[in-house]
């Protein structure tokens, strides 16, 4: 798998050639719609996995101050 921050350097570098961008062809353009959108998927797990530790660090350091 790529890391998104390559992933993140490829998608801004191709942005930012003007002539690359708009001479992409309809598969490439189906094909970095589908990258960004795994992106989003794959971010918006990792965010769920936190605020699941977030939540559960919250609720033990409760549970100490009680004691």
């Amino acid at each position: 798998m790529i890391k998104p921050t390559l992933m993140a350097a490829a998608v801004a570098a191709a942005l930012a050639l003007p002539g690359t961008a708009s001479a992409a062809s309809e598969s490439e353009i189906k094909e970095l719609r589908e990258q960004v959108q795994q992106l989003k998927q794959d971010y918006e797990q990792r965010i769920g996995a936190l605020e699941q530790r977030l939540q559960q660090a919250e609720g033990d350091a409760t549970k100490a101050e009680a004691h």
